[in-house]
């Protein structure tokens, strides 16, 4: 998230993803980054790119598998 924040405070995109890449994720996690995300940028009047979502999504689908994993040990 501070680094999506530095990107937009600084303008500085990010290189495009293959669209094929974004669809393999699950849609719950992307719906909910898309909505984290948008706040921001409705702040800062910035257009999300699919690749912030995407990157958002990874960071939540690693913490989401190690709560699952956390879980498994106890």
């Amino acid at each position: 998230m501070l680094a999506f924040m530095k990107r937009v405070k600084n303008n500085d995109n990010m290189p495009a993803v293959e669209t094929e890449l974004l669809e393999q994720s699950d849609g719950r996690l992307k719906e909910i980054s898309s909505k984290i995300l948008q706040n921001y940028g409705d702040q800062f009047s910035v257009q999300i790119e699919p690749i912030e979502i995407f990157l958002m999504q990874v960071h939540l689908e690693t913490a989401k598998a190690f709560l699952v994993e956390k879980k498994g040990r106890k």
